[in-house]
């Protein structure tokens, strides 16, 4: 019961008010590559019902000293969770495209300077300098910049655009965070967008979770009556699919975009992509502990769907992990630099992304009848 009440007090912090599943039970394991396997069948949230469950049952193995306890937390749970580690290596996945050239690139822009105009140029040409930097071959490359890299309203920029388009050659494709926005006599509408902008093709996403008291006030309409919250616009929530596509010279590419703290959200998409993007800034947070925790929320996204996950910051950590949740390649904190990968993507549907969160109340059905069972055979043992 009490693994039960705490977990869905994580499923209501996960939910309420837009939700923030951030610091879960389950991601205490994100960097045991093994623990993590689980996920591909009950997600993340599944990962933290057991996890609660096993320290629930630990708590009263100490201080009951009972043998039921003492069998789930050291014999059952940690074979439990490696027998998935077993499944997902003899597992085949079937391979949809070649090896495709990625560049991830992490420019460490100061927030002083970012979002001044005189820095503007230079700015650009930082990113424009690393995108460049040892193209020495005219294979297709990915190349992807951090959340509004670009502090630009691009829809509304032409030239940029055409100058970018200038400067990075022809056998790059740019994926980049940056600004749009909508307007019209009645209404003005700003978002934080990434886009994609290949030789023939112009497409961008808008970002859906937004971040409360950094890209829109709640309540403001409560809070506007009392003078609570005066100030700029809010940004808009977008309402495109969660599918981009890129046109490779022989293939076609679909990623799932991601802006900033979206990524540590499961998502339910009905088309399979084969990666996972994520453009973030968490250079907001300095040397805190913030922009580890994105990230170790984030690492579930690949276990969850099998697929690569890409992430690009402006200061940090950038990083390249494969479909199991292991980190191929990162750029720690405040350091300039870039990631060159090839990857061989490849299209599998998991078991979670097939059923969802219902697998997770089958596994709660499941160690209920696994704990019944234990208790009945030991009081049957108790009266013989």
């Amino acid at each position: 019961m009490i693994s039960i009440f705490f977990f869905l007090a994580e499923i209501a912090k996960s939910h309420l008010f837009g939700g923030l599943p951030l610091n879960l039970s389950g991601h205490l394991w994100a960097f045991n590559n093994e623990f993590i396997q689980v996920c591909k069948f009950v997600g993340v949230m599944g990962l933290s019902f057991l996890t609660l469950f096993w320290v629930s049952c630990l708590s009263i193995f100490l201080i009951e000293k009972k043998l039921s306890y003492s069998f789930i937390t050291l014999i059952f749970f940690p074979c439990f969770l490696f027998s998935f580690n077993f499944f997902s290596n003899s597992k085949k996945s079937e391979v949809v495209n070649n090896q495709v050239n990625f560049r991830i690139i992490q420019p460490n822009i100061p927030q002083i300077e970012k979002w001044n105009k005189l820095y503007f140029e230079k700015n650009l040409n930082k990113l424009l300098e690393l995108t460049t930097e040892e193209n020495i071959n005219e294979e297709e490359k990915i190349v992807v910049w951090p959340e509004v890299a670009l502090t630009y309203f691009l829809t509304e920029e032409p030239d940029v655009i055409e100058y970018l388009k200038k400067k990075i050659p022809e056998n790059i494709t740019l994926i980049t965070g940056g600004l749009r926005r909508e307007f019209d006599a009645k209404s003005f509408k700003l978002f934080n967008s990434l886009y994609l902008i290949e030789n023939d093709t112009f497409d961008f996403y808008d970002k859906k979770k937004l971040v409360p008291f950094g890209e829109f006030v709640p309540f403001r309409g409560i809070l506007n009556s009392f003078k609570l919250a005066p100030g700029i616009t809010d940004f808009s929530k977008g309402d495109q699919p969660n599918q981009m596509r890129i046109n490779l010279r022989e293939d076609e590419l679909f990623f799932e975009p991601s802006i900033c703290y979206e990524a540590i959200f499961q998502t339910f998409s009905k088309n399979k992509s084969s990666l996972f993007v994520n453009i973030t800034n968490d250079a907001w947070f300095g040397e805190t502990i913030g922009p580890r925790q994105h990230l170790a929320a984030q690492i579930f996204r690949s276990v969850e769907k099998a697929v690569f996950f890409l992430r690009s910051a402006n200061s940090g950590i950038s990083v390249v992990v494969d479909k199991k949740g292991k980190i191929l390649k990162k750029i720690n904190l405040n350091t300039t630099g870039y990631i060159d990968i090839k990857i061989l993507l490849s299209s599998e549907e998991t078991f979670f992304e097939k059923y969802g969160n219902i697998s997770v109340f089958v596994i709660i059905l499941l160690l209920g009848l696994l704990f019944y069972l234990i208790e009945f055979l030991i009081s049957l043992k108790r009266y013989n």
